[in-house]
């Protein structure tokens, strides 16, 4: 970071040269404000959990819920370190466990999408270039503070991923597909999608769930290989990632297949470790329109 950019943010910046250890001890004060007090979107995540986990008694939905909370603070402190944290200690906490699947593509000169979630630690994901050799791109929407959303930029990019708005994805990913750059970029796709957008609707949790279909066709059009990160949550700040390969962007697809393949394998990996998904966000709130 250069020194302007220090400046510019000061309280972040001081707050994530603290030790991770005393972050994590804020981490549990702001989980009793967050959770216990306040109840911070608490009716979206206990409506969610129990849409996806009808079958939980009372019991084991409070459980999950004050684990996903506790998971959620650690998040933001742990994203908050990333303004300072070194490149090796950061390594040591985040450990892709395949990356010869992409070197193995990357020396075809095959670029990638990792058609990802909010599960596990996504912005510690700003360590990829440290490992892998294509460029890491990550396609994002503007917030609308941009105070926050220069500063989530600074963080993403400090190891070298490049931060592109979504809706200007392709065409930069085009451009450097004719520059003979091979690119990773990463797409978090497990969100709802605005209601003037395509969308396919795909069985997720056993509920009818709208997923938006752009980066799916940018896959195919690009013949790119498509992967899934499976995260899983060694301990308190440590993380694996094993890419799991979806498409190898040549073989024949049936129409949205890339999509009903992703919801399949993140619901998998939700079921596993349910509180490392971000609960907080009304995944249903769209319904499907019944046809006349």
């Amino acid at each position: 970071m250069s020194f302007l950019q220090k400046l510019k943010y000061a309280p972040v910046y001081l707050l994530s040269l603290l030790p991770l250890n005393v972050l994590y001890f804020i981490s549990d004060l702001l989980y009793l404000l967050m959770y216990r007090i306040v109840g911070y979107r608490k009716d979206v995540v206990r409506m969610n959990l129990k849409m996806a986990f009808p079958e939980w008694t009372d019991n084991e939905l409070k459980i999950n819920e004050s684990k996903f909370y506790h998971h959620f603070c650690d998040l933001i402190f742990e994203a908050i370190k990333a303004l300072s944290i070194s490149p090796e200690q950061l390594l040591r906490r985040i450990k892709i466990i395949n990356p010869e699947l992409v070197e193995q593509y990357h020396d075809q000169h095959r670029s990638f999408i990792l058609y990802s979630g909010h599960l596990g630690n996504w912005e510690w994901m700003s360590s990829f270039p440290l490992v892998l050799k294509p460029k890491v791109v990550t396609f994002y929407l503007p917030l609308s503070n941009q105070y926050f959303n220069q500063l989530i930029n600074t963080i993403r990019g400090r190891f070298g991923v490049e931060s592109v708005e979504a809706n200007r994805g392709y065409k930069a990913l085009l451009n450097y597909s004719a520059a003979k750059t091979e690119t990773f970029t990463l797409f978090l796709a497990d969100q709802s999608p605005h209601k003037d957008t395509g969308m396919h609707w795909t069985p997720f949790f056993n509920l009818d769930t709208a997923f938006n279909i752009g980066i799916n066709a940018i896959a195919q059009k690009m013949k790119m290989v498509v992967l899934f990160p499976h995260y899983r949550k060694v301990r308190r700040g440590y993380y694996e990632v094993t890419f799991v390969q979806i498409w190898d962007g040549v073989q024949a697809l049936e129409k949205n297949q890339l999509i009903d393949t992703f919801a399949g394998k993140l619901e998998s990996a939700i079921r596993e470790s349910p509180d490392l998904w971000l609960w907080t966000h009304r995944r249903w709130k769209l319904k499907r329109e019944k046809a006349s």
